[in-house]
């Protein structure tokens, strides 16, 4: 475990070189050290194997110069992939890996080494290389291709045709000795990942990619039991990809919140209290700092994104490996964070029996009829003095496939977890069914006693007030319209905003997330605040449930500590609130 023991050795002597997140990451990899030591574990460390890669990728040059030198974090990877098995099996225990780090740091270097091993020893192997699109392809099958030529051996192979290299109609590599290939399929091209059963599957900066459709089409057919997956990227400026939706699984799994044993994330970033303009702390993001990637570069980069703010959220993904929101976005991830987190601080004042008890309002947005419609319910928490936001989103079933393909690859998990209500309108389900938006409404207008009323903007109600004043209820529906106008909206908007500015509003909902991350505050020469896409020309960027969060807001901010009344004046009363 020499490997593994020196880098941890180090982390150890060097505290300040790690984010919290990697120290948790290598917890995870101290404890199979652990067990492995034991006489009886039910985990081995195979030294063998270990050195059987190590040694290969040090007989390869790059472009007939130096041999590949591997950097401690890399041997620490690979020793961290190969070297665990199960004792009864032999089966290697970290067959799923995730490597998330700062551009420029080796990451697609080091993964071509390894296709190129496989290629190299290992007989039929089916080796998978994806990649957003043809040039991100490329980049690998470049570095395969310089380590091929620059390494005289295989040099020597390339020439008198044991080894294959093919660059169209997909870049392709082949060991025609040992029947194996490497081969790089582009996103476009997933129907070609159908069939494969590789016993190697890299996928290269996944936050570019568009869906995880290829993802899961060449993890469908690994069967090999040592077969490896690895996924690799760098954070992006917007958070509706895979590579954050991989981040996420990789941070609860840490955390201890998922249980994946045969999952090894490596996570290289900042931590959140860091100062983005602190070099001393960039070595967190970027391990191969001053031997790969030189430290006056980033501060070059950095001091030119502070003078050009489009710039500033690309040097943060991409050099600190920060997440952001779109570059135009106006509530970024840090500031939407406390809006997620304070939900397990505060759950137990979350309950449905505890929200009883609270003064409420809510806000429907119906949108068009093929379209998301929005309804969210907000709560005033008098004991923690927060608000308490609660959603549903509803979208036409016979929309679902659009959906999938123009918008985020999220919503089936969504609609798995009950945060998005497919509705069926009895014909082909191209329609929003109001029926069911009005069946949870009512169904929250019994349980809620202090719920005070619904606010709508009243563009596509019509109908649906119809259908509200014929409900059979217990006590009256009280429904609100929402003035759309500059004197009522702006002022709604800025108290929203506020709110989540100071961090307090508890809004846990996954598709809240993408939707704050979606909007742009605009603002007139009067200082009236209106909200819009933050990118108006991506059509599938979508703010509904901010548009009902500010509604919902915006009234029960005027009810706030008043006495509940009979309707009748309830009504009065709301409708004279200066909101």
């Amino acid at each position: 475990m020499k490997e593994i023991d020196e880098y941890l050795a180090y982390a150890q002597a060097n505290p300040g070189h790690f984010a919290r997140s990697t120290k948790k990451c290598l917890a995870r990899v101290e404890k199979l050290c652990n067990i492995a030591r034991q006489e009886n574990g039910n985990i081995i460390y195979n030294e063998r194997a270990v050195y059987k890669v190590l040694k290969v990728l040090s007989l390869i040059k790059h472009d007939g110069e130096e041999y590949l030198q591997l950097l401690p974090w890399q041997k620490f990877l690979i020793a961290s992939i190969y070297g665990f098995r199960w004792r009864d099996t032999g089966r290697i225990v970290f067959n799923d890996v995730f490597l998330y780090i700062a551009k420029k740091n080796g990451k697609t270097a080091l993964a071509s080494g390894l296709a190129l091993y496989y290629l190299l020893t290992m007989r039929s192997a089916q080796i998978i290389l994806t990649a957003t699109d043809y040039n991100q392809a490329k980049i690998a099958y470049d570095d395969i291709v310089r380590y091929i030529k620059g390494t005289p051996d295989l040099a020597n192979n390339l020439a008198n045709g044991k080894l294959f290299i093919r660059e169209l109609p997909t870049p392709k590599v082949a060991n025609k000795t040992k029947l194996s290939a490497i081969e790089i399929l582009p996103e476009t091209r997933e129907d070609a990942a159908q069939g494969r059963k590789p016993s190697f599957a890299l996928f290269d900066e996944i936050a570019s990619y568009r869906t995880i459709s290829i993802i899961q089409k060449v993890s469908t057919g690994i069967i090999d039991p040592n077969a490896i997956r690895i996924s690799l990227t760098t954070a992006e400026t917007n958070l509706n990809n895979p590579g954050y939706w991989e981040y996420q699984r990789a941070q609860n799994v840490i955390a201890g919140k998922q249980e994946a044993v045969n999952y090894l994330p490596l996570i290289y970033e900042l931590d959140p209290e860091d100062r983005r303009d602190d070099e001393k702390t960039y070595i967190k993001a970027n391990p191969s700092l001053d031997v790969i990637k030189p430290l006056w570069r980033l501060v070059e980069d950095r001091d030119r994104a502070k003078q050009n703010p489009i710039e500033e959220a690309g040097f943060y993904a991409y050099h600190l490996n920060i997440w952001s929101n779109a570059p135009t976005a106006d509530i970024s991830v840090e500031q939407w964070e406390p809006a997620i987190t304070q939900y397990e601080k505060y759950k137990q004042y979350l309950t449905e029996e505890k929200l009883k008890t609270y003064t409420a309002f809510g806000a429907i947005d119906l949108s068009k009829v093929d379209d998301y419609s929005a309804y969210t319910i907000y709560f005033w928490v008098e004991p923690i003095k927060r608000f308490y936001a609660r959603h549903r989103f509803y979208i036409p079933e016979g929309q679902l496939e659009k959906r999938f393909q123009r918008e985020s690859e999220m919503l089936r998990l969504w609609i798995r977890d009950g945060y998005v209500t497919p509705t069926i309108d009895g014909g082909q389900n191209l329609t929003i069914n109001y029926d069911v938006i009005l069946a949870d409404l009512l169904q929250d207008w019994e349980t809620f006693q202090r719920l005070q009323g619904y606010a709508y903007d009243a563009t596509y109600a019509s109908n649906f007030l119809r259908q509200v004043a014929q409900a059979k209820t217990y006590r009256p529906v009280v429904m609100v319209p929402f003035s759309q106008t500059w004197s009522k909206i702006a002022p709604a908007n800025k108290d929203w905003l506020d709110l989540v500015y100071k961090g307090h509003i508890i809004d846990p909902n996954p598709v809240m997330r993408w939707m704050v991350g979606n909007v742009k505050r605009k603002e007139d020469r009067n200082g009236n605040i209106s909200f819009v896409k933050a990118d108006y020309a991506q059509s599938n960027l979508r703010i509904d449930g901010v548009d009902t969060s500010v509604m919902a807001l915006a009234m029960l901010l005027g009810r706030i500590g008043k006495q509940d009344k009979a309707p009748d004046e309830q009504i009065r009363t709301i409708e004279t609130i200066d909101y």
